[in-house]
């Protein structure tokens, strides 16, 4: 019964986190949100994923952080997959996945993660990130 009841949290657990995701306004490409960036002065912040466990992980313990996805939304975001996004694999030197970049078009070098980071990592990095780009840009 109690291995039960912890599959029955898990489960529960896992679909609140999905729906904190999935709450996020994701953009359909990445011009749209370069586009979006110059008018409205946000940042983009890109998720290039594949087919991985370890995308799997990312996408389950960090990026549905009730804290991140909070965080997400001073972002413009946009998931970038291996097979339709091949030219901003390259345009981003994307050698593996998972990897997020933080990026304002027009305000210097991104902030680049590669691999698994732990929620309350990401949160720093993109509170360093935004501060970057106040600094740069106004």
């Amino acid at each position: 019964m109690k291995l039960l009841n912890a599959l029955v949290f898990l489960v529960a657990f896992l679909s609140i986190n999905a729906s904190e995701l999935s709450s996020l306004n994701w953009i359909n490409s990445y011009e749209t949100g370069v586009d979006s960036s110059k008018t409205g002065g946000q940042p983009i912040f890109i998720y290039f994923s594949g087919q991985c466990a370890v995308c799997g992980k990312l996408e389950r313990e960090a990026l549905s952080s009730p804290m991140i996805v909070e965080r997400l939304r001073d972002f413009i975001c946009y998931q970038a997959t291996e097979g339709k996004d091949a030219s901003l694999f390259i345009d981003f030197k994307v050698k593996a996945v998972p990897t997020i970049v933080m990026v304002r078009p027009e305000a210097g070098e991104p902030t680049k993660i590669v691999g698994f980071i732990e929620p309350r990592d990401l949160l720093r990095m993109m509170k360093k990130f935004k501060k970057i780009v106040i600094k740069n840009y106004y």
